[in-house]
């Protein structure tokens, strides 16, 4: 179907809705995940409190050969309409600002508000707003709703939230604060934690980190948000595949004094920084692992770029564990936190004085498909990979907003 992979249906799941729906009221939820360059999609049957997954897929490259994210849009739909009536649609947005802090139906004031926010999420918050807008107007009769990876870090308390600038500037419009992003995926993790680790959920103290291309860290209590790596924007806390992450904030005016554009400032610490930039050789942890089994200074690049994207992350865990004051588990998530066994070994070989001790046969596994310990039993903290299912968690919510 023009470039979108399929993926295969699913058995049904249960949902986490808390109303109750009437019974055999059935409908079909389209789920779009829209990324810098792709376009991820799902559809579910609705059922009371199961949904059923009846087909998924990816359109990639768009950007490409005349490829935009409104087509890859319109390919989806006239796959999925195959199947019946969509009666709702839900999206994920990056960026919701102050403003956006639960799911929220789309009207045009909202759609404007989300490409204002583009501002602080460019990458993410355009392309999504076009989405949304090609479907409103392709499917009139559907309830479309907008969920927002900052949602669930509105529980960040004032100290963890706030910038030391001038308060006003805190409380502006918009309000310059930290907002967190990867809200989404943390829910999933924490959902899947919260099942597999008995104990009152209201004392949970997790730290899950989402290693990707785009990469962050959380403190989660009781379900909640506590504290997390990225700012206002993406860019901050961890390095990531092509973005800086954490820096000196004169660093960015020291390359402004030099004589560089803002445009090619903010193209450098977003899209030649982090593993690429320290490297030289690409974003892509696949291939620096590659790289490190060769000779020389290709090698030694690699390694270091793999060396300083552990060490980051056991940082913010070390940090997290005081912020929370104790860990009961922690988890790793995303591309790189679910498939890349020898990262996680390089993470977790400087978290020895947690007790986490790594069972390397656990680790080994690179396909894992449901939420896996990978610590030996006499480890004081279990790990945990999880992979992660936004829009699964998207499908939850909008099922859950209409029950009530």
């Amino acid at each position: 179907m023009g470039g979108i992979k399929q993926g295969n249906a699913c058995p049904p799941v249960e949902s986490s809705a808390d109303g109750q729906a009437p019974d055999n009221i059935m409908s079909n939820i389209l789920v779009l995940n829209p990324g810098s360059s792709s376009l991820k999609f799902r559809l579910y049957e609705s059922n009371d409190r199961t949904l059923t997954l009846l087909d998924k897929g990816i359109a990639e490259r768009i950007g490409e050969a005349g490829k935009t994210a409104i087509t890859a849009m319109q390919e989806i739909l006239a796959q999925v309409l195959k199947s019946g009536t969509i009666s709702s649609v839900g999206y994920r947005v990056v960026h919701g600002g102050a403003r956006f802090t639960e799911p929220t139906t789309i009207d045009s004031v909202v759609l404007e508000g989300i490409r204002e926010l583009g501002v602080f999420a460019p990458l993410h918050n355009p392309p999504a707003a076009d989405v949304i807008e090609a479907c409103r107007k392709e499917l009139t009769e559907a309830a479309h709703v907008a969920v927002f990876d900052t949602a669930f870090h509105r529980t960040l308390p004032p100290e963890a939230y706030t910038y030391a600038l001038p308060y006003a500037l805190t409380e502006g419009n918009p309000p310059l604060r930290r907002y967190g992003f990867h809200g989404i995926a943390y829910q999933s993790v924490c959902r899947q934690l919260q099942a597999a680790i008995p104990g009152n959920i209201a004392k949970q103290r997790f730290i899950t980190c989402h290693l990707g291309s785009g990469a962050s860290v959380c403190a989660i209590r009781g379900g909640a948000s506590i504290d997390t790596s990225m700012g206002l924007t993406p860019l901050e806390g961890l390095v990531m595949g092509t973005r800086s992450g954490d820096m000196d904030p004169s660093l960015s005016l020291t390359l402004l004094k030099q004589g560089r554009a803002i445009d090619d400032v903010e193209n450098l610490l977003n899209h030649e920084s982090g593993l690429k930039g320290i490297s030289g050789i690409s974003g892509d942890l696949r291939d620096l692992e590659k790289a490190a089994q060769e000779d020389g200074e290709t090698a030694k690049r690699a390694e270091l770029a793999m060396d300083i994207f552990a060490y980051r992350v056991a940082r913010y865990i070390g940090a997290y564990a005081v912020v929370l004051g104790g860990v009961d588990a922690i988890a790793l998530s995303g591309g790189i936190g679910e498939h890349s066994a020898p990262m996680r070994q390089r993470i977790v070989s400087r978290l020895s004085f947690l007790g986490v001790i790594l069972d390397t046969e656990r680790n080994s596994q690179t396909d894992i498909a449901t939420a896996t310990i990978i610590t030996t039993e006499e480890s004081r903290i279990p790990l945990y990979v999880c992979p992660v299912d936004e829009e699964g968690e998207i499908a939850r919510t909008i099922q859950t907003i209409s029950v009530q």
